[in-house]
């Protein structure tokens, strides 16, 4: 369960509200939208990480048409996105990421394989400056959640430092 349900994920939200935090993030599954567990919930930066048939089963989605129904849902209830992988334009402020796409606004470039975890750089579009990140995590997913990470960043003015920082002092344990 990726998403908790509503009443669970609402008392979060409270909670995090009641503690003065300035920002949440929240996995929020195509599931969730399916059954409703964030119904009337507006979100200020949607993420969209991937899009596969991993998720077309009997207990997930029937099929690709209902699963990217379900996913397009997030978007439609996020007043900005970062989209992974995915070029279709949408009618709100929307950051492209890719893995060495010269058509995205920001590319991770010259990825090298540490014995544990990355080391890799992102450069944004139309700059020539490379800004080195450290992850220390394994799985290129990983990089690709990393880079989503510092496109909401970036929406919300982070500089690359603050971020590489970050990143490099993060390590998530399991999923």
């Amino acid at each position: 369960l990726t998403t908790p349900e509503s009443l669970d994920l609402q008392w979060l939200f409270a909670q995090a509200w009641d503690h003065g935090l300035p920002y949440m993030t929240a996995e929020v599954s195509s599931q969730a939208y399916q059954v409703e567990r964030v119904y009337g919930e507006h979100f200020d930066i949607g993420v969209f990480l991937n899009f596969s048939e991993d998720h077309i089963s009997p207990k997930e989605h029937a099929s690709m048409e209902e699963y990217l129904q379900c996913k397009l849902q997030l978007l439609e209830n996020s007043g900005r996105a970062v989209i992974c992988r995915e070029t279709a334009q949408f009618d709100r402020e929307v950051m492209l990421v890719g893995m060495n796409r010269d058509d995205c606004d920001l590319t991770v470039r010259q990825v090298e394989k540490l014995t544990h975890g990355f080391r890799f750089f992102v450069q944004e579009r139309g700059s020539e400056a490379l800004h080195p990140y450290h992850l220390a995590m394994d799985g290129d997913f990983n990089i690709e959640n990393a880079l989503a990470a510092i496109g909401v960043g970036r929406m919300l003015g982070a500089e690359h430092e603050q971020m590489a920082a970050a990143l490099d002092a993060l390590e998530v344990p399991g999923r």
